[in-house]
């Protein structure tokens, strides 16, 4: 591996132990990573819209607010699905797991369930900028 050193010779004692390629992979890993998350929090963004979408053209048909459970709407695209899910959980992980928990969420509005989960994977890929580059001269 040859790298790039501001002055001649300043980094080849990392070089040569190998200390600066894990830094640069640990910096690569990272950087995808907080693109997969991104990623992952838009694809979420992208249904909570269209879920938001739907929920609103089945207000304006009823003329009362429509808010669809993501149970139902589950349900309603893929009921096969949820009930391996719902299995896969009770029997592999553990049945507790589902009544409370994930019984509850699936009661909560979709919209509401996908734009949470999008904000939290985003959360997770944001990185803050960096305070002391912006007033530098």
């Amino acid at each position: 591996m040859r790298a790039v050193a501001i002055a001649p010779g300043c980094l080849r004692p990392y070089v040569s132990t190998g200390l600066l390629a894990k830094v640069m992979e640990r910096a690569a890993w990272r950087l995808e990573m907080r693109f997969v998350t991104r990623l992952i929090g838009l694809f979420f963004l992208v249904i909570a819209v269209i879920s938001g979408v739907v929920d609103a053209i089945r207000s304006v048909a009823s003329e009362a607010v429509v808010l669809s459970p993501l149970g139902t709407a589950w349900f309603e695209l893929s009921p096969r699905t949820l009930d391996t899910a719902q299995a896969v959980i009770e029997r592999s992980i553990h049945p507790y797991l589902w009544d409370p928990l994930i019984a509850w969420v699936l009661l909560q509005p979709a919209t509401v369930v996908f734009l949470a989960l999008s904000l939290v994977f985003h959360l997770i890929g944001y990185r803050r900028p960096r305070l002391a580059g912006r007033f530098a001269a």
